[in-house]
């Protein structure tokens, strides 16, 4: 009976995803979901598919900013006045561009499922259109690389490192001051004044915005789509060299404009000021999860990384560890480690994990945090 009651428990959830029920915080955690749904995919065609599905239709979002809203706030967005830079741009972008890296992954692992061709068959034009979008739209350079002008748009959102820029960008528009800052105004209060400027200004171009920055975790998050993208193609028989030219360039820009030759690390570029922003080493070498850094550049690194990876696995465990996007993160930490063979520390984060996504699992699916965590475990240890 208590199997029947799991199961049926997990019938709902799934039944619910691809429903389209909505979840907490789900912009800020695509990423994390869709590493989730790899996890399940090794369990169950039938539910990552469900959960993809999901995935998908946060792309589809309404054009419109009334549905956001900040947790445990009740501040609303409204809908951007006609003409003003956010109805006339693809703003915000719903989620970091992973779709393509999901639908690969279940493939590859059920590939000889007639249901998994059929899968990629309906969903590959799709996804090239919205990458197609993607650098028609922000590739402001031309040069493979994709402008956030917002930071709710990077895997990374919440992060304080973009405190200092959003300050800068909302000063010049005589919207905050200094004082914000030294009053350690919180990051969401500081991202929506930013979001309401942006919802106002009225014949704005990509060029004018005033926040404005590269993102490495974002674009490795892209490469990984394009990389996808042009093995989905292989798999249809479909000509993809237009996806290979943005696979390169992407990947050759990365290094060469967002790393910080100073700092020995990727860091996020800044327009605005020409310069990069600090960052946890941590932080900057979760974007080697895709490989798009050559082994010197991972090797350079290296040192400041074992420094601060093995002081952290040397304390105890702390209950921030515990959070899905947390964990979410170190597992993007752990594919860098594995993909440039730095086995010390990857047994050591490893080892970590495995004890945290043990103690932290439900035996029923009841909420999105279930089922990162679910699938998390799944993801590294099925």
């Amino acid at each position: 009976m208590k199997d029947k009651n799991k199961q049926d428990a997990q019938s709902t959830f799934f039944s619910g995803l691809n429903r389209g029920i909505p979840f907490h915080n789900i912009f800020d955690s695509t990423w994390a979901f869709g590493l989730a749904i790899l996890g399940f995919a090794k369990e169950s065609f039938e539910e990552a598919v469900a959960a993809f599905e999901q995935l998908f239709l946060i792309e589809d979002i309404p054009k419109n900013l009334s549905s956001y809203t900040t947790p445990g706030s009740a501040i609303l967005i409204s809908v951007p006045e006609e003409g003003s830079f956010l109805s006339n741009h693809s703003f915000p972008l719903k989620m970091t561009p992973i779709a393509a890296g999901v639908l690969w992954g279940i493939y590859e692992i059920h590939q000889k499922d007639e249901k998994a061709q059929d899968l990629i068959q309906r969903y590959f034009p799709t996804l090239l259109k919205m990458h197609r979008a993607l650098y028609k739209d922000r590739e402001f350079q031309d040069d493979g690389l994709i402008v956030n002008v917002h930071p709710w748009e990077t895997p990374h959102s919440q992060f304080s490192y973009w405190n200092s820029p959003m300050l800068k960008a909302l000063s010049e528009a005589s919207l905050t001051d200094s004082s914000d800052l030294k009053n350690n105004i919180d990051n969401y209060q500081i991202a929506y004044r930013l979001l309401e400027y942006l919802s106002r200004q009225k014949n704005s171009s990509l060029a004018e915005t005033p926040f404005r920055i590269k993102d490495p975790l974002f674009h490795a998050f892209l490469s990984w789509g394009n990389e996808s993208l042009i093995k989905l193609g292989g798999a249809l028989g479909e000509d993809v060299q237009e996806v290979i030219d943005w696979y390169e360039l992407t990947i050759y820009s990365i290094s060469d404009q967002l790393w910080d030759s100073e700092l020995k690390c990727y860091s996020p570029f800044d327009l605005i000021t020409s310069r990069h922003l600090p960052v946890d080493i941590l932080d900057s070498t979760q974007c080697l999860f895709s490989e798009v850094a050559t082994q010197d550049l991972a090797e350079e690194l290296y040192p400041q990384l074992e420094k601060r990876l093995k002081k952290e696995m040397q304390t105890k465990i702390k209950s921030t560890e515990s959070h899905p996007i947390t964990l979410g993160r170190r597992i993007l930490l752990q594919l860098a480690l594995s993909n440039y063979g730095f086995d010390e520390l990857n047994v050591l984060l490893l080892q970590r994990l495995s004890f945290i996504l043990r103690k932290e699992q439900k035996e029923e699916i009841l909420s999105f945090n279930d089922f990162l965590i679910r699938g998390f475990h799944l993801f590294l240890f099925k």
